[in-house]
């Protein structure tokens, strides 16, 4: 997971981006989890044809 900060550009507010390439097995916990954190948070999910660079697997607990 890759935490940046943000500005919302509607509210103005300071935001936690989290940027993350998971399973869609993961997916389903960590919407759960995002949602049981902040109700109101928007989440984006895309379909990844590839993945580059140095990246580490980790399961969701």
């Amino acid at each position: 997971c890759t935490i940046v900060n943000g500005k919302g550009a509607f509210s103005g507010k300071e935001k936690n981006i989290l940027y993350m390439v998971i399973s869609k097995k993961e997916a389903k916990k960590a919407v759960a989890l995002i949602k049981q954190a902040d109700p109101e948070a928007f989440v984006a999910i895309n379909d990844l044809k590839q993945v580059y660079g140095r990246f580490f697997i980790k399961p969701i607990e």
